[in-house]
């Protein structure tokens, strides 16, 4: 089968021939990959920018926000058929651990996941377990059903697992690019009056068209008092997404007492902090949230199906093209995701 392998950090994907995935065994699913999103993490990871633990052992193959055609079962597979289209969760947890047990499988110690320590989804095949494989409306374009992985299931994680957003709340969304546009959709189906703050302006026109009430320019010195202004007065969450000083600032002067920090954006190397006082005496509240449970997986699948979050594809490209659609992810130029489409 075809696939882009990263032979050595730093550099370009190559296009090569790799053996096919071996014939699907008991409880596992044969998957032809029609689309695959991109994500600024698998610049981090072809960069080696990620910390150590996180790097695969090369050759490697990147990818993971999958979506396909169901090719072959194996023995006790019963929700899943040939012909069937299914987006795939990328986490395969021990299920043993007691992270496990309380639903937390993201932060399974021993926990595999396709594109990060197990081969990805830039290829024409992958084999997965039954339960990664949740089957998905024909009537959904494969090339958006590939980005409920991460785009669409990070922020509905995010959002009604971490966060506990509420009906009735005002929520700020910092950095309106892949999730932000999202994360902006799944707060307005929660209930909540939806703010955006990004750098670039035709992102904040298409926050504005995916539901933010209103969108401002981080770089505006007066970009507190605009979101203060628009909220009415301080804010319930934020969901910070870009994980910069100058970001945190902003959180941390638009919370009300009380408010919430949800924090998905990160940068290895780069250390952000907020005053002391602002967390200990407004009784602040920061909240880490990283990818997404199967329970959320599977509630975002239903969501997209029934035409209640609408994933945000803006780009295009050929598998073999994932150089240049990853180049162009590093320069900030793709405004919602980039979507390989791979046969």
């Amino acid at each position: 089968m075809r696939a882009m392998v990263l032979d050595q950090f730093g550099g370009r994907l190559q296009l090569k021939e790799v053996p096919d995935p071996a014939p699907p065994g008991p409880g596992q699913v044969l998957v032809r990959v029609r689309a695959c999103g991109l994500c600024y993490t698998d610049v981090k990871i072809a960069s080696a920018s990620l910390p150590g633990p996180l790097l695969p052992r090369l050759p490697h193959i990147l990818g993971h926000e999958p979506a396909g055609e169901v090719v072959a079962v194996g023995e006790g597979v019963m929700s899943v058929a040939p012909g069937d289209h299914v987006a795939l969760h990328i986490y395969l947890p021990c299920g043993r651990c007691r992270a496990c047990w309380a639903g937390d499988e993201t932060l399974c110690d021993s926990v595999r996941q396709l594109g990060f320590n197990l081969p990805g989804a830039m290829a024409e095949y992958v084999v997965v377990p039954e339960i990664n494989a949740v089957r998905i409306g024909q009537h959904v374009p494969l090339e958006e059903a590939a980005i409920i992985a991460d785009a669409v299931a990070t922020t509905v994680h995010g959002l009604r697992e971490r966060a506990g957003l509420r009906v009735g709340e005002t929520v700020l969304v910092i950095g309106a690019g892949g999730l932000g546009l999202h994360a902006i959709q799944v707060a307005r189906l929660g209930g909540a009056r939806v703010l955006a703050v990004d750098q670039a302006p035709d992102k904040l026109e298409l926050a504005r068209k995916v539901g933010a009430d209103d969108a401002f320019l981080i770089q505006s010195e007066h970009a507190a008092k605009q979101v203060l202004a628009a909220a009415g007065g301080p804010v319930d969450l934020v969901v910070e997404l870009v994980a910069k000083p100058v970001t945190m600032s902003l959180a941390a002067a638009v919370l009300r007492t009380g408010g919430r920090l949800l924090m998905i954006g990160y940068q290895p190397g780069v250390d952000v902090a907020i005053p002391t006082p602002d967390v200990v005496l407004r009784n602040l509240s920061i909240i880490g949230s990283t990818a997404s449970s199967l329970l959320s997986f599977r509630e975002s699948v239903r969501l997209v199906e029934q035409g209640k979050i609408r994933p945000v594809v803006t780009d295009r490209y050929r598998l073999e093209e994932a150089n240049e659609a990853l180049e162009r992810l590093k320069r900030g130029g793709i405004l919602g995701r980039a979507v390989l489409l791979v046969a």
